[in-house]
């Protein structure tokens, strides 16, 4: 057998060239739908789209946060009728959850009458404490107390005192300040 002879070295050689070429071209057919198909899933699966940056493209930076002095906080106090089972209430507590609301009931309408509150804390609130703060909480924020006594808190106007709110601590009646604590007007 000749090496020389162009029959026996061109026919193998074309043949394998034509295999090289027709993989590449199963190559790039393959490569283009996974370009198409990632195109349609794309969308769907990225988190957020990326946007191309220009240098002449002005930036706004983010809007900070407002610190925790600025944010909107409001005054109020409360007097709160534990039963036995309400969450830290003291083991000398034994009022049923009904007993309780009926003296929570009974707080608010002796309020509604003309009583004091600061009284009407000292004589009804379980709250350890309670009777020399006369209830008083200090400025409250959204998101420092439960989701039930901050809902109710912050729907009361200035001066303005809630009904019955039920929380896991009891049963409360909360008052919210104008703006000196220290004057009652029902």
């Amino acid at each position: 057998m000749n090496r020389r002879d162009p029959i026996n070295w061109l026919l193998p050689t074309l043949l394998g060239v034509g295999v090289l070429i027709s993989g590449l071209v199963l190559f790039a057919m393959n490569v283009r739908r996974v370009r198409e198909s990632t195109a349609v899933v794309r969308p769907v699966y990225s988190p957020r789209p990326v946007e191309p940056r220009t240098p002449t493209t002005p930036t706004t930076p983010p809007t900070p946060t407002p610190p925790p002095e600025t944010r909107e906080s409001i005054h109020v106090s409360h007097l709160v009728v534990m039963y036995r089972g309400s969450q830290r209430a003291a083991e000398t507590i034994v009022r049923t959850r009904a007993q309780a609301r009926a003296r929570a009931d009974e707080a608010l309408n002796r309020l509604l009458s003309g009583s004091e509150f600061p009284a009407l804390v000292a004589e009804f609130s379980d709250e350890p404490g309670a009777p020399s703060r006369r209830g008083d909480l200090g400025r409250i924020r959204r998101g420092q107390t439960v989701a039930r006594f901050e809902a109710a808190a912050f729907a009361l106007r200035p001066g303005q005192t809630s009904g019955v709110v039920e929380t896991e601590f009891g049963y409360h009646v909360i008052h919210r300040w104008p703006d000196a604590p220290d004057t009652w007007s029902p």
